[in-house]
Parts: C-alpha cells; sequence; structure tokens
C-alpha cells in the first residue's frame, strides 16, 4: 500500500516527538492586568525612617502629699514637651506601673530605652521643691541629678532643658562639662511651650494659700564651693513615700545655702560607704539625715542631720522637733549652716 508523502511526513515527526526526552515547558507569562477606567492606583508603602533620637522615658514625677495628683503627670508632660520641641530625643511612652526604682528600671528596659527621667516634688513655701534625675537603663546608675525650687511651669521647662542636655551629653551627643553647667546656648522655652501640655492648674498651684508661710533663710549670693552630698534619710517605721518626701525637704533646704548633689545610696552610722560616696569630690561633705516620730494625741517628728566628710569621720550632728515633718528638718538645716556657713 502506498501512503501519501504527507502522511509519511507526520508519522515522522509524531515517532520523533514520541522518543525525544521529556521537558518542562517554560509557562508563559501572565499578562498584567491593565486598571480598569477610572481606578485608582496604589503606591507601594514606604518604609518608615528609623529613629535617630536617643530613646528616653519620662515617667510622671512622684508627688508628695500635699500637692494634686495630677501634679506630678503635669511636670513629666513639661519634660515631654520640651524633649519633644528640642530634638535629639526620642521619648517612648511611659509604661504604666512604674512606681518604684525597680519596676522604672525593669520597664524601661524592656522598652529598650537608653535612659529614663524621674524625679519627685514636695510643696516648698510658695513653690514646689522638685529633684529630677536621669538613669541609664543598662546599668541602673543615677547619671544626673538635680534639686530645685520651683515657682512656675517655666522653670520646670528650663529644667527639662538641662536635663536633656545631660541625656544627650551622657549618649555622646553633647560635651558632659556644658550639659551639666547648663550651657547658654539652649533653647529657652517658651510659656506657650510649657502651657501646650495643659497645665492651667499648675500655673494656679504656686500661688495657692498656705496656712503658714515660713520666712525663707537668706540665701548667700555666693555659696561655699564645698558641695553637699545628699543622701536618701532614714527612719524607723516611716513610710518608703515619706521618707523620699523628707528627702526631697532635706535636699531642698540645704539647696538654699549651698550646692549640692543628690544620691541614692546611705551611709552608715560610723561613716561606712563615705568613700564610694564622694567618688571624685574629695573635698564634699555628705549629709543624712534621720526621722523619728512621736506618737500620742500631738505626734511630733524629730529630724537628725548628720555631716560625714569623705573619709567618714562625722564632722557635725544636730537635731530638730516639730509638729511638721517639713519645720523639722527646715530648722536642722538653718542650725547647720549658721553654725557651718562654709559647710566645713
Amino acid at each position: 500500500m502506498r501512503y501519501p508523502l504527507a502522511y509519511l511526513s507526520l508519522a515522522a515527526l509524531a515517532l520523533t516527538l514520541a522518543v525525544a526526552p521529556a521537558g518542562s515547558p517554560s509557562p508563559s507569562p501572565s499578562p498584567s492586568p491593565r486598571p480598569s477606567a477610572g481606578a485608582k492606583t496604589t503606591s507601594p508603602p514606604t518604609a518608615t525612617p528609623a529613629a535617630t533620637g536617643v530613646p528616653v522615658i519620662v515617667y510622671p514625677f512622684t508627688s508628695s502629699s500635699g500637692l494634686p495628683a495630677k501634679t506630678g503627670a503635669d511636670i513629666a508632660g513639661i519634660y515631654v514637651n520640651v524633649f519633644q520641641t528640642s530634638g535629639g530625643i526620642d521619648v517612648l511612652p511611659a509604661p504604666g506601673g512604674g512606681t518604684t526604682p525597680q519596676l522604672q528600671l525593669a520597664l524601661a528596659r524592656k522598652a529598650h530605652a537608653d535612659y529614663y527621667v524621674t524625679g519627685y516634688l514636695t510643696p516648698l513655701g510658695d513653690g514646689v521643691s522638685m529633684v529630677a534625675q536621669v538613669i541609664s537603663s543598662e546599668t541602673g546608675l543615677l547619671l544626673y541629678s538635680k534639686t530645685v525650687q520651683l515657682t512656675g511651669a517655666n522653670d520646670a521647662a528650663a529644667e527639662a532643658v538641662v536635663a536633656r542636655q545631660a541625656v544627650l551629653a551622657y549618649s555622646g551627643t553633647n560635651d558632659l562639662e556644658a550639659a551639666q553647667a547648663g550651657v547658654s546656648g539652649s533653647p529657652t522655652p517658651t510659656p506657650q511651650a510649657s502651657n501646650a501640655v495643659g497645665l492651667g492648674n499648675l500655673l494656679t498651684l504656686f500661688k495657692r494659700t498656705v496656712k503658714t508661710t515660713p520666712t525663707p533663710s537668706p540665701t548667700p549670693a555666693i555659696k561655699p564651693k564645698r558641695i553637699v552630698i545628699v543622701t536618701h534619710m532614714s527612719g524607723s517605721g516611716i513610710a518608703p513615700a515619706q521618707l523620699t518626701e523628707a528627702t526631697n525637704a532635706l535636699s531642698a533646704y540645704l539647696y538654699r545655702h549651698f550646692t549640692i548633689r543628690s544620691t541614692a545610696a546611705t551611709i552608715g552610722a560610723d561613716g561606712a560607704g563615705a568613700d564610694a560616696i564622694c567618688g571624685t569630690d574629695r573635698d564634699a561633705t555628705i549629709a543624712a539625715g534621720r526621722i523619728d516620730q512621736q506618737g500620742g494625741r500631738h505626734p511630733k517628728t524629730t529630724a537628725t542631720l548628720t555631716l560625714f566628710t569623705c573619709f567618714g569621720a562625722k564632722l557635725y550632728t544636730g537635731t530638730s522637733t516639730n509638729d511638721n515633718l517639713n519645720r523639722a528638718i527646715e530648722t536642722a538645716v538653718d542650725t547647720y549652716a549658721t553654725a557651718h556657713p562654709a559647710n566645713s
């Protein structure tokens, strides 16, 4: 039988395809769908730039019983406002529950903050005494501490500027000595910037009427060169919050007469630990305070003030008793300042 030539050619082609090795065919690229008329095109999301400032947490300041509960949060709000508007710092949200030094440190580390700011507030005359501290989250060490008397919101804003300089200095951004001294080139907070965080009640707080206004001790034009290092006060059976309040008052009253530096460390009754507390400030004195309360119908508080040298030698001891805690501490400090005006 004869087959047509075309039929033989098709048979040969089929045989060739049958014995050829199988291969995976290359899929044809799917055509990109064309946007329908009038449809909006969505651009790919742009990556958020990484934060470049120093990560810092500002905890609400602890307030003593003589101040409105909101005062500590208002002061912290001033610091946050200054930090954010001045630049160089990324303020992280303050975690809730940071009410003790141990919890504040743990929460700051969990939030990956390099530093955190905390502080204490207590009434003092017609104003407020404030202790502001900058603490390293990595080491837990107190890097910067300052005790000042505030008479208005702008005073707190000015101190926030100095605290910002300290943070940047310890992070290697600014010069440390300039930060601790408060360089004149710092941005000056304006009343508008301070009030932007809602501080109406804070402004009136400093103008409140007090039942008894103590006569302020005269502040020398030039304070002695020898500084006082203020340690945390002690007391038997005294609540921690009250000891903190007493320590703030001690710092504030000493600041009237001398240049001070605060420390969380304590010194023994025999002067043990003085060398470590002084560090490189070998010419400083160390102030240790103790409060004891007598019960009864008319309870009174006795404040004991002891000054040590950096070698642990006792320089001075004096006591004062009053029915008001702050007045007892104030009298004890004024008595020492009168007897030792040069802090020596």
